[in-house]
């Protein structure tokens, strides 16, 4: 039986890798999926058939499987080798198309899967596409996606009081439509002051700007004009308070009260820019058009108090006061300039203020915090 087997040569192989290789190619088999891999199912029973080892039944029936039928009909005895060389063309042909046979259903396996995660992709979109289409044309989504978008939009992100809510929405939605809020709204904004943002304010006052410029242009009214440059200043748009009043001839007006309240703003505008001669000059001229008005004062106060001439900007002030300004807002002006100051010139100022009263002054001893609007 066996024993017709021809044996490999009797000096050993270099390495375990160069022995199974020459088993495999020995018996045909190197088509064979493991053939040439040490340890693997197919060379250890190549061992076991070159050393003589009976076959298991369960080797026999992995032989068959693999389609190896003239190895086994060679174990058996059935055939000398010489058959065995001439048939295993034949029953390799056959293995190697059973191998394609099998890649192509594994192909054709692998694309129904491809096809059926696919469509369960597709389905899974449109359900999901379907469900945001649905969420999105909900009225009740759609009011919180822009009450969301408002309140990033005007830095309203903290928390609103429940009661609040509403009146709050309200108030952006106005904002947001560039329309001017209602005094009640806008005292009431002033009051609550949590909800009263820089960004709000800022929009507020540019919508009130735009709002006296038409009608500064509708009927060239003069006052509407200075109402525009006081809310473009609180916008921080003085450019455009600017080119507003620059083209006006203030000499040839001759209601003093209006000439003055020109002058005020404009040197107000000047000062925003950063044009402290001309603010003062500015201020200036309208001292002396209305000597009784404490606005020209308070504004040459800030300006010299922002310049560090403490001393003439509290005369200033002091003269303001005098003539109907009052200490409180005084000391709100000194506050917002305080604020506004870099680190060297607020020790400057902190030691004048409390120099004149430690009292009143105390809130400059404590590290301010920045102003919000």
């Amino acid at each position: 039986m066996y024993s017709q087997c021809t044996r490999l040569p009797s000096q050993p192989p270099s390495t375990a890798v160069q022995e199974v290789e020459q088993l495999a190619k020995k018996y045909h088999v190197e088509d064979v999926s493991g053939a040439a891999l040490p340890g693997s199912r197919i060379s250890n029973i190549l061992m076991h058939i070159e050393r003589g080892m009976a076959l298991t039944t369960s080797t026999r029936s992995y032989l068959e499987k693999q389609q190896c039928q003239a190895l086994l009909s060679l174990v058996a005895g059935e055939i000398d080798y010489e058959e065995f060389s001439r048939l295993i063309h034949k029953e390799k042909a056959a293995r190697k198309q059973q191998r394609e046979r099998e890649e192509k259903a594994r192909q054709q396996a692998r694309e129904k899967e491809e096809q059926r995660l696919q469509k369960a992709y597709e389905e899974r979109r449109k359900k999901e596409v379907q469900e945001r289409l649905r969420r999105e044309s909900d009225p009740r989504y759609i009011a919180k996606r822009e009450s969301n978008r408002l309140r990033e939009a005007y830095g309203l992100i903290h928390y609103i009081e429940q009661e609040d809510f509403r009146r709050v929405m309200g108030i952006l939605r106005t904002l947001d439509s560039e329309k001017r809020l209602s005094e009640e709204d806008f005292v009431w904004l002033c009051a609550s002051d949590e909800y009263f943002t820089p960004i709000m304010w800022r929009r507020h006052h540019r919508t009130e700007a735009l709002f006296y410029t038409k009608q500064y242009h509708a009927n060239k009214d003069l006052w509407a004009l200075v109402n525009a440059s006081s809310h473009y200043r609180k916008a921080e748009k003085a450019e455009d308070a600017h080119a507003l009043l620059s083209p006006v001839q203030v000499k040839q007006i001759k209601n003093k009260k209006l000439k003055s309240a020109l002058w005020t703003t404009h040197g107000g505008v000047k000062r925003d820019m950063g044009q402290y001669e001309n603010a003062i000059a500015l201020g200036l001229k309208a001292h002396q058009t209305t000597p009784d008005n404490f606005r020209p004062c308070t504004l040459l106060g800030a300006i010299h108090m922002e310049l560090g001439n403490f001393g003439e900007g509290n005369d200033w002030y002091q003269q303001a006061i005098e003539r109907g300004f009052t200490e409180r807002d005084m000391d709100e002006d000194l506050k917002k300039i305080f604020r506004k100051a870099d680190k060297e010139h607020q020790e400057s100022m902190r030691a004048f203020l409390l120099s004149q009263d430690p009292y009143r002054f105390s809130w400059a001893k404590v590290k301010p915090k920045r102003h919000r609007r």
